[in-house]
């Protein structure tokens, strides 16, 4: 059973303002002092995957390769984490989250985390420290799972190990990929090395790289048509958006599965631009990449929204202008 990075199951007062972030955090010199930022720096940083990922090993260590250079890596299967966990000279990446309640208010968010053990003075080990999130959007089976029976008289260990357990072995996550895990590491390597921080309400627009939509294509997955109802926490995929979103947005535009997504970035000499849409709890982010820089040209946060809409890609259109 997993459970080097737990999934903190906690009932605390709602504060919305604390618990936001963008899709792609980094600590800086605030929160990571150069002790700490040098005990990074001399780590193995150790990436594990979905079970699912496996398949496409050599597709995801080309992904890091390109883009991860602050420490050497290894990728590794979850099940080899209790060779590495509480020791000195390793960093992991893993997926965890958290889930908080308030009333009839839950908000649960998910992400694929970077940390490395802390060890105090006296040789003792603190609490973890993070230094970077990626935000991933996972569909509802997994939401439900970490909601679990609330009926139920589990405790709150055997919820987090089987929370965590899920997102390994079953957890269908929309925006991820070895292509689109490049563009999230491009932003982490950078912002951990550079000491600067990103926290809440990141936002940025690139609009010298974007005008090159006005003819060039943008690529967005085909996740984005499914809908959820916010009333009866179902999804469902709208077949007509694809045509009801080119509408909006009036430039080269194609809807296309990851997978085929996928194979565009990652296509030798690729050169296109990608749209990426989270949804975390009721908060979403739609971001824009280059798969040549793996360089972010794009993103917006908006809050209390479930869904893709047409007024994302009008935001994007008024941009190309």
């Amino acid at each position: 059973m997993i459970t080097t990075k737990k999934l903190l199951i906690t009932a605390v007062c709602f504060c919305y303002s604390i618990i936001l972030s963008a899709q792609v955090t980094f600590k800086g010199k605030g929160d990571i002092n150069e002790e700490e930022f040098s005990a990074f720096k001399n780590t193995i940083t150790l990436f594990t995957l979905q079970y699912k990922d496996y398949t496409e090993l050599e597709k995801f260590n080309e992904a890091i390769k390109t883009t991860w250079t602050a420490t050497p890596f290894l990728i590794i299967k979850p099940e080899e984490l209790g060779k590495y966990t509480g020791k000195p000279g390793y960093s992991l990446f893993t997926f965890n989250g958290y889930l908080q309640s308030s009333g009839n208010t839950t908000v649960i968010r998910f992400f694929y985390s970077l940390t490395m053990p802390y060890f105090k003075k006296n040789g003792k080990q603190g609490d973890d420290i993070t230094l970077g999130e990626i935000t991933v959007y996972p569909d509802n089976k997994t939401l439900f799972t970490a909601i679990g029976n609330p009926f139920s008289f589990k405790g709150a260990k055997k919820r987090e190990e089987e929370m965590i357990s899920f997102l390994y072995n079953s957890a269908l996550l929309y925006n991820w990929s070895p292509g689109m895990l490049k563009g999230y590491l491009k932003q982490l390597n950078e912002g951990i090395l550079s000491r600067k921080e990103r926290k809440m309400f990141f936002e940025m627009d690139d609009k010298v790289k974007l005008a090159s939509l006005a003819k060039d294509t943008l690529y967005v997955p085909d996740y984005v048509k499914i809908k959820f109802n916010m009333f009866s926490m179902s999804e469902k995929v709208d077949e007509g958006k694809d045509e009801d979103l080119s509408e909006a947005y009036n430039y080269p535009i194609k809807f296309v599965p990851v997978k085929t997504l996928n194979e565009l970035i990652l296509k030798k000499g690729s050169n296109i631009n990608y749209l990426v849409f989270t949804k975390s709890s009721s908060d979403k982010f739609i971001c824009i990449y280059n798969s040549y820089s793996n360089d972010l040209l794009y993103q917006n946060y908006t809050p209390i929204s479930y869904n893709f809409k047409n007024g994302d890609l009008s935001k994007i259109k008024r941009l190309i202008r």
